[in-house]
């Protein structure tokens, strides 16, 4: 059985006397709940673009690293595509997805997943942000495409890169397992 690794959360909270460290931490039982695989096992039949790698160890979003992925990037175009093939066969898509650390400061990106060419989520990222969870329906999509827009990208020195981590396909729906959050308060 496929295990997922847990996945952390930090927030934190500056007020004139104190930091307040939220630490909320998710993990998905697997041994309750479907079965899975990797958007990153089943590989891209088509992309538009220079440079996608799976299973990266160079994707960090969040000052935190991940070994489990997909990692786009593209220095000739401002808009690229990379298409999979889930011939109906999955119920949900959950992963984490945001811009690398690497990426410039003045790196904004738009990022849509398309199922059978209808939008199914719009994201706007700006480096620096921390990454984002998404939870998608992909229930009957035949053909899920992912799409990055760098309508700001002025030039190869505004290149980002997206990271598309522990993103998984679920043929049921997977059963949440909370773990209890941690405060931390820390005197300025």
């Amino acid at each position: 059985m496929k295990e997922l690794s847990v996945i952390a959360i930090l927030t934190v909270f500056i007020c004139s006397s104190y930091v307040s460290i939220v630490t909320v931490n998710a993990e998905v039982n697997t041994s309750v709940g479907g079965e899975f695989t990797y958007l990153s096992n089943l590989q891209a039949y088509r992309v538009t673009f220079d440079g996608v790698k799976y299973n990266s160890t160079e994707m960090k979003m969040g000052n935190i690293e991940y070994h489990e992925g997909i990692q786009l990037s593209s220095s000739h175009s401002n808009e690229y595509y990379a298409y999979f093939n889930l011939n109906g066969t999955y119920n949900n898509l959950i992963g984490l997805v945001g811009l690398d650390d690497i990426g410039t400061n003045a790196a904004k990106v738009t990022l849509f997943f398309l199922g059978d060419d209808k939008e199914l989520i719009k994201i706007d990222m700006v480096a620096g942000d921390l990454p984002v969870n998404i939870n998608l329906d992909v229930s009957g999509v035949r053909r899920l495409t992912v799409k990055a827009d760098h309508k700001h990208k002025a030039s190869a020195s505004h290149d980002a890169s997206i990271d598309l981590v522990n993103m998984t396909l679920w043929k049921s729906a997977p059963a949440p397992v909370p773990i209890p959050s941690t405060t931390t308060v820390v005197p300025t």
